[in-house]
């Protein structure tokens, strides 16, 4: 008997789950919520600027959440090495803070960006752990979002 065609197959079927069924659930950018198709909602206000960084734009900015009357956003350079956060203010847009880190990874927040006496914002990419934020009295609203208010 010739088993070597029902091997091959085998093994491409193999090959192929190891390939797509075995790839994380994150994207590639390891911020999957910057991946996604832009609303109408994902404008910031006229008077915030993200990306204070000199020399890099910042694109593909998304509302990442709405808490307790902010709006919280996130904005990435178009090579992926500067991701920022925003944090509006709502009552009053001319009250907001922006912040700027690295790419994202697994093993840190990208940025820490702080309002004095308003909140603190911490922007962690798809992988992070962020139980040590929470043991440290952080609160997570949103899978890339932690925040602590005075």
């Amino acid at each position: 008997m010739n088993y070597s065609h029902g091997r091959a197959g085998l093994m491409a079927a193999l090959a192929a789950l190891l390939i797509t069924g075995c790839a994380p659930a994150s994207s590639s950018s390891g911020f999957a919520a910057l991946d996604r198709e832009a609303t109408a909602e994902d404008v910031l206000p006229e008077s915030v600027v993200m990306g204070p960084v000199e020399g890099v734009e910042i694109e593909g900015v998304r509302l990442l959440t709405e808490h307790e009357g902010i709006r919280f956003f996130g904005g990435r350079s178009g090579d992926g090495s500067t991701t920022c956060v925003s944090a509006v203010i709502d009552q009053t847009p001319l009250n907001w803070i922006t912040g700027c880190g690295g790419a994202p990874d697994s093993h840190r927040e990208i940025v820490t960006a702080s309002l004095s006496g308003v909140i603190t914002v911490v922007l962690v990419g798809d992988s992070v752990d962020t139980s040590r934020f929470v043991e440290d009295g952080l609160e997570p609203i949103h899978d890339n979002l932690l925040i602590a208010k005075p």
